[in-house]
């Protein structure tokens, strides 16, 4: 049995081999991927070639990595409703509200 410490193995079948399979399994866009992995750490491998790198994943590192996310968010929407502040409101680049504007 596996301790909590111990990196999970992937099993066979459990590998997508580019940005459209990894895109189909997240019900996403190829360019929500591309963001996620920059911005949210997104699981993704990379195997080097003369032109251009292969991409895969593994669906066990993408679930994890999405219940972790899911977690997240659901503290961070918890946070702000303590405060008061909605998720449309504490978007970064979202102008604060006008007074008299309600």
């Amino acid at each position: 049995m596996d301790s909590p410490d111990t990196p999970l193995q992937p099993v066979l079948g459990d590998r997508l081999d580019s940005w459209k399979e990894i895109a189909a399994y997240l019900k996403r866009d190829v360019r929500t991927l591309h963001r996620w992995e920059i911005e949210e750490s997104l699981p993704i491998h990379r195997h080097p070639h003369k032109k251009r790198d292969s991409v895969y994943a593994y669906r066990t590192e993408l679930d994890m990595w999405r219940n972790e996310r899911h977690r997240r968010l659901d503290r961070r929407g918890a946070i702000l409703s303590d405060t008061g502040t909605s998720r449309w409101e504490s978007l970064p680049g979202r102008l604060p509200k006008a007074s008299g504007y309600d």
